[in-house]
């Protein structure tokens, strides 16, 4: 930033991050920020094998419901050989994602409070996705990801705290 002695004073007493924890960002960053926002199964496949994973299915197209429930745009991922399987959930890109943005009151959540728009599509994210991910990982073994860009990221951070205490 700007002031360098304010970001070392907001930021004293941060953990420094392992260098697994670098390596493991290096290996999902992609994944958020490039294979989340391919326009065509075939593009986002093709893109996802460059980084060691494949695609399992994937919901290109966000939409909002009548009802309020914001279904995102999402990749589903696999890597076998690490036994592990990661949810990107892609940020703002289309008008559906722009009204989920604009529901930004504050809404009740675990215990806290949340962005209203992010906590309805990870609620969302757990009643469709969440018995799938949690049979991964407790029948089959695997490690679960939950990754996002901007938008994808405060919901994949929602997501992670509502699948956290099954997990």
């Amino acid at each position: 930033g700007a002031f360098p002695t304010f970001e070392e004073a907001a930021h004293a007493g941060c953990a420094v991050p392992t260098d697994a924890e670098v390596a493991d960002l290096g290996e999902w960053a992609p994944l958020a920020l490039r294979v989340a926002y391919e326009t065509t199964l075939v593009d986002m496949q093709r893109h996802a094998r460059l980084h060691g994973y494949e695609l399992l299915f994937a919901e290109l197209h966000g939409a909002t419901h009548a009802r309020g429930a914001h279904r995102p745009a999402f990749s589903f991922l696999a890597c076998r050989a690490r036994r592990r399987a990661v949810l990107v959930v892609r940020g703002t890109q289309d008008l559906s994602d722009i009204v989920t943005d604009s529901r930004a009151h504050a809404t009740r959540f675990c215990g806290g409070w949340a962005h209203a728009g992010m906590a309805r599509t990870a609620r969302w994210l757990q009643r469709e996705l969440g018995p799938c991910l949690l049979h991964l990982s407790e029948i089959c073994g695997c490690e679960i990801v939950l990754a996002g860009h901007s938008l994808g990221a405060g919901v994949a951070a929602l997501l992670a705290a509502l699948l956290l205490p099954r997990l």
